[in-house]
């Protein structure tokens, strides 16, 4: 059946979802992959709940996911328990529909947090950060379906404000490929990603260099660019020489590399404010600029920060009409007409 505007209405989303790509230029629409934060209140959800979001994802283009943790201060968010699931039911319902999964594995906010405080013991606290992450890995290989898992997320996202100091950076240059290695040894043909952020200072060659510093010269491995712009750090404007730089980089090395469209925009929390973290859905024309950036770098993927949470109906009224709109101005013009 061929795919057409009024096809894909009649059929209703989470029908479409699996079809609609065909008609699409290039075959994936503009936003193809998207993080997934899972928390602890997520265990209870079972395979059921999770396909059903994930149908209306997929109506959005969306094939792949990272889920950025699977472990959360110590907290196994992917084994089943009283309070749940757990994440299992979420990998079940993946395979079911289709979906590809990067697995991300512990993450240790507080740590992250306190990385330019200079602590000695930093380099034991990351080599129990990586032995935590090989047993959820361990796990999770265990629990999934062939073909479901598309690679592995280490959730430590990189500033140049941390990589401008030689010693730390040497100290999670050593973290990033020792990780790597751990689970080349569990899965050699699988991707192992990371992210980067630049600070609003940040020069665009100087902050490439850095980033070099860390990144592994394998050609498994891949770091995405967060771009900033929801939480405020960057403009489409002040990106995109940034991102050139991280492209020219991931060129010369034969690598690849992507760009994380931040559908939000942050109204609380660092670098904002003291206060906790809080965000809204993002408005649709900014996220026109983001994607028209995103569009200047043919090789990297673009990762969308995060459809579950700013653009889905289970998100809340003001995501729904996100998901709307973005479904209406990306998703079905680029249909066939009837």
């Amino acid at each position: 059946m061929r795919i057409t505007r009024r096809t894909m209405l009649g059929l209703g989303m989470g029908i479409a979802a699996g079809t609609a790509l065909a008609g699409l230029p290039g075959g994936r629409p503009s936003l193809a992959a998207s993080f997934l934060q899972l928390l602890a209140a997520d265990r209870c959800l079972d395979a059921a709940v999770w396909r059903a979001r994930i149908d209306e994802w997929q109506s959005l283009g969306v094939d792949t996911l990272y889920l950025q943790w699977l472990g959360l201060d110590g907290l196994d968010l992917l084994t089943s328990g009283p309070d749940g699931p757990g994440a299992a039911a979420l990998l079940e319902a993946c395979a079911a529909a289709g979906m590809r999964v990067h697995l991300g594995l512990e993450h240790r906010p507080a740590e992250d947090a306190g990385l330019l405080s200079g602590s000695g013991r930093l380099a034991a606290a990351l080599a129990e950060r990586r032995a935590a992450s090989l047993v959820l890995a361990e796990k999770a290989l265990a629990l999934a379906k062939p073909g479901l898992l598309a690679g592995w997320y280490l959730p430590l996202e990189l500033n140049d404000l941390q990589l401008g100091d030689a010693a730390l950076r040497a100290l999670l240059a050593d973290h990033v490929a020792t990780s790597a290695a751990a689970l080349w040894q569990l899965t050699p043909d699988l991707p192992v990603t990371a992210s980067t952020f630049p600070s609003r200072d940040a020069a665009p060659e100087p902050f490439a260099a850095m980033l070099a510093a860390v990144w592994p010269q394998d050609r498994r491995f891949v770091f995405l660019l967060q771009d900033g712009v929801g939480a405020g750090l960057h403009t489409p404007a002040s990106i995109l020489p940034l991102a050139a730089a991280v492209d020219r980089l991931a060129h010369r090395r034969g690598q690849r590399w992507g760009l994380i469209i931040e559908v939000f925009t942050q109204v609380s929390g660092p670098p904002i404010s003291d206060g906790a973290f809080a965000a809204k859905p993002a408005p649709i024309e900014r996220i026109r600029a983001q994607l028209a950036v995103a569009d200047r770098f043919p090789r990297a993927e673009r990762v969308a920060f995060a459809i579950p949470h700013y653009m889905a109906t289970a998100a809340g009224s003001a995501a729904a009409a996100l998901a709307a709109g973005y479904r209406d101005a990306l998703i079905l013009p680029g249909l066939d007409a009837p």
